[in-house]
């Protein structure tokens, strides 16, 4: 019965969202006969992609393997490796990977040592490779509770920090080239960390307001500040120098910051949906991708916002028709999306398969509605059926046609010019934007098209 439901859900989203596929410029899977568990990808200094995942052997009980594939720009396998830690029973986490400046990958996550009691609990571990693959170290993290690392990133000189569990405190740490620890700040409540000039960036989750906290190389806390928000989830940094910080209130709602690397507000926005993994577009704006949890499938939700959080456009993806589960997001270096996850029941063998795919960036004219004044501009008629008149008391050289998705439609040209007549007849039934530049400025406005 649910195949049955999830194919007439699967043909009705096809049939009223065909354009969602259009979009894709490709997608790739990957996989064997194991169950394979995305984890965490990013992109490289190549272009291409690093995909970090967790391998099941699906013939044999606690038989795993930490998964790593590297892909060029268009996502074809380049190498794939799987990998053990010594001194590991093969049941392994991988959370997160990062590319080095030394030319290099470093992963961490956690697992269970060979003489694994409940009292230990997990053991954290660091692997770092060359970038052909090649292990050149390994380490084990092992204290009394729980150990294992979030999320690693490269340092401001040739050190890590990592966001970590070791022995069940929340801290963030600092790693030598060699994954010896450095320095280390305990109880610290931390969900987040971003690299800046001279020092790095941490949000925390504990009590409320949240902590906004900026630590030296050194560790050493620069400055503290409370953010009046419920949780500081995920932050990164933007192309004018400031922070977007997702939030979250608990059972409620989840929202969007944008802030100075200091912590002041610039906007705020709440009940935003769509964002748990999200980047800043080309077009200074920002694109989200969530799971989203349907009544039989859970599916990639993908949505896009502008510049100050306002929404624009999303769209539910379907694959397989039965559960998509996302891990991540990239922008390309021409700005398309690159969505990355893993499916159950995927086209390769029936069990969980990685997804990797390029989806065609959204992209809006920068429209910004204006009352126009009768002094300098006219437009009419409002609606309109064939024609569309522009009157200016100034000059007109140029005039631009968009749909409500940014899409331009007609466009014309050195004009100079006080008085147009635009055949809009060839338009389907619906909203547009007259954009339209005179000697007095570049005006938008919103006509309908019967």
């Amino acid at each position: 019965m649910r195949k049955f439901y999830s194919i007439i859900i699967l043909l009705f989203i096809l049939s009223s969202n065909f354009e969602t596929y259009a979009q894709f410029a490709w997608q790739r899977n990957y996989g064997d006969y194991g169950g394979d568990i995305s984890n965490d990808f990013k992109t490289t200094s190549d272009s291409g992609y690093i995909l970090l995942y967790r391998w099941i052997d699906t013939t044999i009980i606690h038989s795993e393997k930490i998964g790593v594939i590297k892909t060029n720009s268009n996502g074809d396998t380049i190498w794939s490796k799987r990998y053990t830690i010594p001194g590991m029973i093969p049941q392994y986490y991988p959370q997160t990977i990062c590319e080095t400046n030394d030319s290099a990958y470093i992963i961490g996550g956690y697992g269970l040592v060979e003489q694994w009691t409940v009292q230990n609990g997990s053991a954290g571990f660091l692997l770092k490779i060359n970038l052909s693959g090649d292990t050149l170290w390994s380490k084990i993290f092992e204290g009394q509770g729980e150990d294992w690392f979030i999320k690693i990133i490269q340092g401001n000189d040739s050190s890590y920090i990592a966001l970590a569990r070791l022995q069940n405190d929340t801290c963030i740490v600092k790693l030598n080239i060699s994954g010896d620890i450095v320095w280390q700040i305990d109880s610290l409540r931390i969900n987040d960390l971003v690299a800046v000039d001279s020092g790095y960036l941490l949000m925390g989750s504990s009590y409320c307001p949240k902590p906004f906290i900026k630590i030296d190389e050194g560790g050493g806390i620069v400055y503290k500040k409370l953010m009046p928000f419920e949780g500081l989830n995920k932050v990164i940094k933007t192309s004018d120098n400031n922070l977007l910080i997702h939030t979250y209130h608990p059972g409620i709602s989840n929202g969007l910051v944008k802030c100075t690397r200091n912590g002041d507000i610039i906007w705020s926005k709440d009940s935003i949906t769509g964002i748990f993994y999200f980047r800043e577009t080309l077009d200074k704006g920002i694109v989200g991708l969530m799971t989203y949890w349907g009544l039989w499938d859970s599916d990639f939700y993908i949505s896009k916002y502008d510049s100050l959080g306002n929404f624009q456009k999303d769209t539910l993806l379907i694959r397989y028709g039965s559960d998509e589960y996302v891990k991540g997001l990239e922008i390309a270096p021409d700005g398309d999306y690159i969505l990355y996850g893993y499916g159950e029941n995927g086209p390769i063998t029936g069990t969980n398969d990685i997804i990797l795919a390029k989806f065609h960036q959204w992209i809006f004219t920068s429209i910004v509605l204006v009352d126009f004044s009768d002094t300098y501009l006219k437009i009419f008629p409002v609606p309109t059926i064939d024609n569309l008149t522009i009157y200016s008391l100034m000059p007109v050289h140029k005039f631009e046609i968009f749909n409500v998705y940014g899409k331009l439609l007609k466009s014309k040209t050195d004009l100079n010019i006080t008085s147009v007549e635009v055949d809009v007849s060839m338009l389907s039934t619906g909203t547009y934007f007259i954009k339209i530049k005179s000697d007095k400025g570049t005006f938008t406005r919103k006509f309908i098209k019967l």
